[in-house]
């Protein structure tokens, strides 16, 4: 076996569809095995949709114990030399991305991770320059900081090149040779429940001295919210993990006087633009942004209480599985 397709679901049932159709459509030119691991959806759905596509490999995970957790546990399963990972809302076009990752690591013994072009809805580009500082996750100072040093990111990554190293890939798809994969411990499921996951990727595979790729000429489309934008709750929660997942990532790898003034800094901006959202989300309570919004305070309340009772950041959901 070639390659391993790994999606993982959490209640994103019709986009996994779609995705599975459009692998369908659009195969890769080599043997491949397609695998769905569900995260304890909890839906009834799992026998539907596995009786629908019973050339796929569906798995049932105990829990949500989050992204990495989900990712790691199919990829015990998997047959594949090489391993890509797909968020349930994303879909192949005619553009062959992953036989081009493939191609590419097979050239290449270098190759650590590759990913591709996304695609937005409304044919917009996702966003590609990516930066590994925490500073550089929060939107307005990644903004200044791109105006001020343009010259020198135009320089390290032109515009004009097919193939990008960028500091790290955004993980609606990711294309890892499975003996990097295991080499490197897989995804980071102690430390992270949901997002920045890619970014401690990155830092595990510059250590071991392999690639980090972005190939630009080939691409597939990404829908951009999944089962993250399914009610105000899971919205909330989701968002909140954001906070959460910048708070361990920088405990993990920024130490000293400089990792104590980025959780100052990263708690003063969150809870500040969250209480300025909520308090003009009263008005709009009923609708599903202004609860989004109050639900997102209530959240980051909490999480700061307990880490600052408990003396940890990481997520509570690591433990219970929680939704």
């Amino acid at each position: 076996m070639t390659l391993s397709i790994l999606i993982l679901n959490y209640r994103s049932w019709s986009m996994i569809a779609d995705c599975i159709l459009s692998i369908e459509a659009h195969p890769p030119s080599v043997e491949y095995e397609v695998i769905v691991i569900d995260n304890d959806s909890q839906d009834g759905l799992f026998k539907q949709y596995s009786q629908q596509f019973p050339g796929v490999k569906f798995l049932k995970n105990t829990g949500n114990y989050g992204y990495s957790n989900g990712c790691n546990f199919g990829a015990q399963s998997a047959l594949g030399k090489y391993l890509v990972f797909l968020n349930p809302d994303t879909e192949m076009t005619d553009s062959p991305a992953i036989d081009t990752m493939l191609e590419y690591a097979q050239k290449h013994n270098d190759t650590g991770i590759i990913s591709c072009r996304k695609i937005k809805p409304g044919n917009k580009l996702e966003r590609e320059v990516t930066f590994i500082s925490p500073w550089l996750t929060l939107g307005l100072v990644r903004s200044l900081y791109k105006s001020l040093f343009r010259r020198k990111i135009e320089k390290l990554l032109p515009e004009n090149s097919p193939i990008w190293h960028p500091e790290w890939l955004t993980g609606s798809i990711f294309f890892i040779p499975a003996n990097i994969y295991q080499q490197v411990g897989g995804l980071s499921e102690r430390d992270y429940w949901m997002y920045f996951e890619e970014m401690d990727l990155a830092h595990k595979i510059n250590e071991i001295g392999k690639t980090i790729t972005l190939i630009r000429n080939v691409e597939i489309k990404h829908q951009h919210g999944g089962s993250s934008r399914i009610n105000p709750k899971t919205s909330a929660i989701t968002k909140s993990e954001v906070m959460i997942s910048r708070h361990v990532y920088i405990q993990k790898f920024y130490a000293g006087m400089h990792g104590i003034l980025l959780h100052i800094c990263m708690i003063a901006i969150s809870l500040g633009a969250q209480l300025l959202m909520a308090l003009i989300s009263l008005p709009f309570f009923w609708t599903k942004k202004g609860q989004a919004s109050l639900l997102l305070l209530n959240e980051s309340v909490r999480y700061y209480g307990r880490a600052l009772i408990n003396h940890n950041w990481r997520s509570h959901r690591l433990s219970g599985g929680d939704t």
